[in-house]
């Protein structure tokens, strides 16, 4: 009878950290992928100000 009720809890539990994993991962990609963009973006940007003001410099 001890073993039929810990056996859900047993399975919750087991689901649980399942689920947590899964989460950690799915975080842990987000979080790469955010800042792979923000990073490209500022570099991006920078790249782009730079060029601005080397050509008109030269310009100049």
């Amino acid at each position: 009878m001890k073993n039929r009720m810990l056996l859900p809890v047993r399975f919750f539990f087991n689901y649980s950290q399942s689920v947590t994993r899964l989460f950690k991962r799915l975080y842990r990609f987000i979080a790469l992928s955010l800042y792979r963009f923000i990073a490209l973006s500022l570099y991006r940007f920078i790249a782009l100000s730079l060029y601005r003001f080397i050509a008109l410099s030269l310009l100049l």
